[in-house]
């Protein structure tokens, strides 16, 4: 049952960087790569509340640009 979970994890992960791909604008990309520490930062706040997580990075082990592959997987 944890491999089905997995598979359909990773194809979440996958689709969702295909809409974002789509959509992103040379202006949101910028606006990303700007903000990318603090969008990491709200989004490790509103997690650890969600989850009650403490051994979470407290700065984001990825670049922006592995995020977005959609052949990339930590």
């Amino acid at each position: 049952m944890g491999f089905r979970n997995a598979n359909h994890s990773t194809a979440e992960i996958i689709s969702f960087r295909n809409q974002v791909n789509e959509d992103l604008s040379a202006n949101l990309r910028n606006y990303l790569e700007e903000n990318f520490s603090i969008i990491y930062s709200n989004g490790l706040d509103y997690v650890k509340a969600k989850t009650n997580l403490t051994n979470l990075p407290e700065l984001c082990p990825y670049t922006l640009e592995q995020i977005l592959d959609k052949n990339w997987l930590p």
